[in-house]
């Protein structure tokens, strides 16, 4: 395998592994936690339950009972949170259809266009997923809406914010892996090995 075979390879999968990581962190209840933050310690004798809280960024669930965000009372920072992470994902989806056109069909291989056009989209997919992490992650903990979450309970980021982290790391990797392989490509001005 060559080094620009190596290289597609790499940016092949790790567009994969990005996409499905945007799709599973953007489609789940779980980039915040919240747990009761107890004054009393363990010993206390509050018999009350409080539940656990998590919240994503379409649902919010109380144990395992989810309902919808109710989005007139979210603010305007977390509603373009959801929009930057769903254009990322659209993107990213995208991204993934046009490399499988490129694949089965051979004459797109050799169109200068359409590996800039792909990775402009990854860099694009990647960057607005990136935004919408920093913003979330820069708001998120500190403004936290009352409705959703009382104010006696701890937050803490959880497991889909980091998968989201994640996917955006695996989209910066292969839209590096398209540069790279784009550069050699038309620099010896030949066409991709076979795979």
């Amino acid at each position: 395998m060559g080094k620009l075979s190596c290289t597609v390879m790499i940016g092949f999968l790790a567009l994969h592994l990005a996409t499905i990581l945007l799709i599973l962190a953007t489609s789940t209840p779980e980039w915040l936690k919240a747990e009761y933050n107890s004054t009393h310690g363990k010993n206390s004798t509050d018999n009350i339950t409080h539940p656990d809280i998590t919240k994503g960024l379409w649902k919010i669930c109380y144990n395992d009972s989810c309902t919808k965000l109710n989005q007139t009372i979210q603010e305007d920072w977390f509603r373009s949170v959801q929009g930057l992470d769903i254009v990322g994902v659209g993107l990213a989806v995208l991204t993934l259809a046009l490399s499988y056109v490129v694949l089965l069909i051979p004459q797109m291989k050799e169109s200068k266009t359409t590996a800039l056009f792909s990775t402009a989209i990854q860099m694009i997919s990647a960057t607005s997923s990136l935004t919408a992490l920093i913003i979330f992650g820069v708001r998120a903990k500190d403004t936290v809406i009352p409705e959703d979450i009382p104010s006696d309970y701890l937050v803490q980021y959880y497991w889909s914010f980091d998968v989201d982290i994640a996917g955006v790391v695996c989209m910066f990797i292969s839209a590096v892996a398209s540069i790279q392989s784009a550069y050699y490509y038309y620099s010896r001005n030949r066409g991709y090995e076979n795979i």
